[in-house]
């Protein structure tokens, strides 16, 4: 049986409030300092990947494409 993963925010939001909740706790000269130190490309994508889609179905994968793609549309 698959699941269906439903996200609050869109990536967009979610990067938006992130760094508001940063800002509010560290101010900005720690902010900066800690975005710094995060790097994108780490960790395992394949394994990130097969967590994400285990189990699910091409079409439903396919579907979540969708629907992320339509949300993503109406937040532009």
């Amino acid at each position: 049986m698959a699941t269906t993963l439903s996200f609050k925010y869109t990536d967009m939001e979610l990067r938006q409030v992130g760094i508001e909740a940063l800002l509010q706790a560290l101010g900005y000269a720690e902010t900066l300092r800690f975005l710094s130190q995060v790097g994108s490309g780490q960790g395992d994508y394949l394994q990130w990947r097969q967590q994400l889609f285990a189990g699910a179905t091409v079409d439903e994968i396919f579907q979540r494409a969708r629907d992320y793609s339509a949300k993503e549309a109406k937040a532009q």
